[in-house]
């Protein structure tokens, strides 16, 4: 027939552990306590500690028709209130954290189960069993009512066995009857169960004890006897009641073996690991990891609490409160002291428990005082790069060579695009550039992907409008000598590339101007040379006309040396006209002069052309 269970609970999560490991079992569910609770005449009890309370313990505890129903409970955190600890300590319950651990689970109902077992009859019937005839004893009490294995022995024979017996053993009862009792016993058992039977017939007491008793399967099953003399058929003989408690012997080597492992856990770990107590802060435990740490002998911390340890006492406390009504909780950054006064930062990870039936906290403490200060100069060493780079005018940036995200960038690059430097940290290049410079870009990408430094110049649109930048882009390797970053250094050279074109167009201006001055030298050649060839004949004529006047003034002939003086003043007057023409022409070459157009005379003009070669016409006798 199965056990029933019962359990009383709203969670689903623990409702669905129970009827997994608890399926061989009758699993009944509700969700509180009522009246008929015991209706379904349960085994065990599994319930949730904030559905039940002391008054419905100690009712089934007190009622004898109850009273042998095991009780767990389980709870989300094990600071439980005041009535529920004192049932634990004293034994009348079992306490369970959640989330459940299975093993756990099922170990502690089996271990109820068995106890229960065990303790159904031995006591009355032991008690009984002097009192009764033999007849009476053999058929009302072991036959009638047993569920444990019973036998008699006398004269180190079994003279009688139930079924119960028998299942237990594999054996046939004619089996049982053929041969000496201690057949059936393990050698490393049988002096000790030979003697314990010698001296309980002599009439000596003999308490509770176990002993391997050997299945027709050739296994061996681990029993609890107990047993009493009395006389059978008038002669002495022992009644034995044996308990099949192997499983309940393989459950309580299981847990040994648990704590066994923990405690080599602790004991062992590189972790410094204590307990201590909740209420009073006083150390319970350490291991050799802890003291090492703080320099303390075992002796010596069991002395101390964790206010002696503390270079912080309020926050520990405070801590130490929250986490005992609250449950686990790791702190990243405390200070602690050692024995000599040296301060550590410690990292911590604790919890509350129940442990003997005191509240007590664990706590594993890791020393990470060089792993701060390594993280506070790495820190600063990314502020001081920050800073230089944010002092530095030119923008800087630093992507991941893969997906081309921004994992750097300095102010003035942040500045340049008027956005957050949040926004660009992370960001797609492309989103932060615009598609089209990142289509330009993207060939150099490449380049700079298979680990060649490279650079362009683009122009981009910009805060302060539209720029020319050299870009320059330098590949970062990792431990494999694989490209993992891609480093951006670039530089306004918008000023230089307007001094270019400042340059060129100078060059330009002063090539036009060297032709001009050509032009000029080549037209001042001209005009010495029309100078020289239009003056010639004037002159010359002024010096005929000269030499005739005076030739004329020797001879006495003044009418003729006056003909020869007023031709000379026409003649000097024409050259002097002629002068001026010709410098207003020179004028006129070299841009030097306004034209200004006027309607004149020909025949005047021709005049002044005929008086200035007339001189020379008269010399020669020429009429013009």
């Amino acid at each position: 027939m199965k056990t029933s269970i019962l359990h009383i609970g709203t969670k689903s999560e623990a409702s669905t552990i129970v009827k997994e490991v608890l399926q061989e079992h009758r699993v009944i569910e509700t969700a509180g306590v009522s009246s008929d609770i015991l209706a379904s005449n349960p085994d065990v009890i599994i319930a949730d500690a904030e559905l039940i309370n002391g008054d419905f313990i100690r009712s089934l505890k007190e009622n004898a028709l109850s009273s042998h129903v095991g009780i767990i409970c389980y709870a989300a955190r094990l600071n439980v209130s005041s009535w529920l600890r004192s049932y634990y300590e004293q034994n009348r319950i079992e306490l369970i954290k959640l989330p459940f651990c299975k093993e756990e689970l099922e170990i502690r109902v089996n271990k109820m189960l068995l106890n229960r077992e065990s303790n159904t009859l031995s006591s009355s019937v032991v008690a009984n069993a002097t009192k009764t005839s033999d007849a009476e004893f053999k058929y009302q009490t072991v036959v009638e009512n047993a569920s444990e294995g019973i036998l008699l022995i006398q004269d180190n024979y079994i003279v009688f066995a139930n079924r119960a017996l028998s299942a237990m053993l594999g054996y046939s009862l004619e089996e049982l009857y053929s041969v000496p009792f201690h057949t059936f016993l393990h050698k490393d058992d049988k002096q000790v169960v030979v003697e314990n039977h010698q001296k309980r017939l002599s009439g000596n007491k003999i308490p509770l004890y176990q002993v391997q008793i050997r299945k027709k399967d050739g296994t061996f099953i681990i029993a609890e006897v107990n047993a009493a003399r009395f006389k059978y058929k008038g002669r002495a003989a022992t009644v034995n009641f044996v308990t099949d408690i192997t499983s309940q012997v393989k459950v309580a080597k299981e847990l040994k073996e648990n704590e066994e492992r923990y405690r080599l856990l602790f004991s062992n770990s590189i972790e410094a690991i204590t307990i201590f107590s909740a209420d009073t802060l006083k150390f319970i435990d350490a291991n050799e990891a802890f003291c090492q740490l703080y320099g303390y002998t075992k002796d010596e911390l069991l002395n101390l609490t964790v206010k002696d340890i503390s270079a912080e006492v309020e926050k520990s406390t405070k801590a130490i409160k929250e986490s005992v009504k609250e449950g686990d909780v790791i702190i990243p950054v405390r200070y602690h002291k050692k024995k000599d006064g040296t301060e550590l930062i410690v990292r911590i990870a604790a919890g509350p428990f129940t442990w003997k039936g005191e509240k007590v906290m664990y706590s594993i403490i890791r020393d990470v005082t060089e792993q701060v200060e390594l993280e506070k100069e790495v820190r600063e060493s990314k502020e001081l790069l920050q800073n230089m780079a944010d002092s530095i005018p030119a923008f800087i940036g630093v992507a991941d060579a893969e997906t081309i995200h921004y994992k750097f960038v300095n102010k003035r690059f942040v500045d340049a695009y008027k956005k957050e430097r949040s926004e660009i940290i992370g960001a797609y290049y492309a989103d932060v550039l615009g598609q089209r410079n990142a289509d330009f870009a993207m060939k150099y990408i490449n380049e700079v992907r298979q680990g060649k430094p490279t650079s362009y110049i683009n122009t981009f649109d910009l805060d302060h409008g539209r720029r020319y930048i050299n870009v320059n882009f330098t590949p970062s390797f990792d431990s494999k000598g694989e490209v993992k970053d891609i480093i951006i250094l670039s530089h306004d050279i918008t000023q230089l590339k307007q001094a270019e074109q400042e340059l060129k167009d100078a060059k330009e201006q002063l090539e036009i101007q060297n032709e001009e001055l050509q032009e000029l030298n080549a037209t001042k050649n001209k005009f010495f040379s029309i100078i020289a060839h239009d003056l010639k004949s004037p002159f010359n004529a002024l010096l005929g006309i000269g030499s005739l006047l005076k030739e004329n003034l020797s001879n006495g002939d003044l009418d003729e040396a006056k003909t020869m003086a007023d031709l000379m003043y026409d003649s000097a007057s024409s050259n002097f006209d002629l002068l001026e023409n010709l410098l207003e022409w020179s004028r006129v070459q070299i841009n030097r002069t306004d034209i200004m157009p006027k309607v004149v005379k020909v025949t005047d003009a021709v005049g002044e052309v005929i008086q200035l070669y007339e001189g020379k016409a008269h010399e020669k006798d020429i009429a013009i």
